[in-house]
C-alpha cells in the first residue's frame, strides 16, 4: 500500500504542474517533488505528521529513495512556487483512513483523504475528497 500511495502522490505532482503550465504568465514551477511517507494522526480536521519513516524524491520522470532527513529545496519568501515540491502520505488502519497532501508553495497546498480497505495482502484504497486546498492563485 505504501508502493501505491507513493505513486499517487506523484500522479497528483504532475496533474499540479500540468494545470500550472497552462496558466497565462505562471511562475517557475517545482523542478522535483521530495515525498514522505509518515506517521501521524487527524487533529482538528487536518493531518498531523509526527515522524518521516521514508523519503523519495521524483525527478525527470525517476523515483530515488532518499535519506529520510532530506528536506525540500525551497525559494525565499515571496515567491508563489517552491523550487522543489514536497508532499507527504500515511496510514491509518485505526480508522481506516490514508491521506496525501502536496505542498507546492507557501501558499498553494492540496490534500486529500481515502477510505482503506485491507483484507490480509489485498488492500483498496477508494473514496478520495479533498480535504485542503489553499491557493493565492487569482482566476
Amino acid at each position: 500500500m505504501v508502493d501505491h500511495l507513493l505513486y499517487r502522490s506523484i500522479d497528483k505532482y504532475k496533474k499540479m504542474l500540468e494545470t500550472c503550465r497552462g496558466m497565462p504568465e505562471r511562475p517557475a514551477t517545482p523542478e522535483s517533488f521530495l515525498v514522505f511517507y509518515c506517521k501521524g494522526r487527524k487533529h482538528k480536521g487536518d493531518y498531523v505528521v509526527s515522524k518521516h519513516l521514508r523519503a523519495w524524491r521524483y525527478i525527470d520522470g525517476e523515483v530515488y529513495e532518499v535519506p529520510v532527513d532530506a528536506k525540500p529545496v525551497k525559494r525565499p519568501e515571496g515567491e508563489l512556487f517552491y523550487r522543489e515540491a514536497y508532499g507527504e502520505f500515511g496510514i491509518c488502519r485505526l480508522t481506516k483512513r490514508a491521506f496525501i497532501n502536496v505542498y507546492f508553495g507557501e501558499s498553494f497546498v492540496v490534500g486529500f483523504e481515502y477510505r482503506i480497505d485491507v483484507h490480509g495482502t489485498d488492500f483498496m484504497v477508494y473514496d478520495e475528497h479533498a480535504v485542503r486546498k489553499k491557493t493565492s492563485i487569482k482566476e
